[in-house]
């Protein structure tokens, strides 16, 4: 997912989180009472978290490598 105001921090945690959420569900630690996909928990929760990361946190202002990669002209 590409979104302009992601940071490095909200995609690592995003995913760490997301991950966990799977395994977690997977193991049976955590269980979901209505989601038949347990994937679908983990890509929820990652995103969420990528946001929220992403808006507590700020991009570096010398960190425009990635930005000038997924410019269109």
């Amino acid at each position: 997912i590409y979104w302009k105001r992601a940071t490095k921090e909200g995609a690592l945690l995003g995913m760490i989180a997301g991950s966990l959420t799977a395994v977690m569900a997977i193991t049976g630690v955590i269980s979901f009472s209505y989601w038949e996909y347990i994937y679908v928990s983990g890509a929820l929760v990652s995103a969420v978290v990528m946001v929220v990361i992403s808006l507590l946190t700020s991009s570096e202002p010398g960190d425009k490598g990635l930005q000038r990669a997924f410019e269109f002209s």
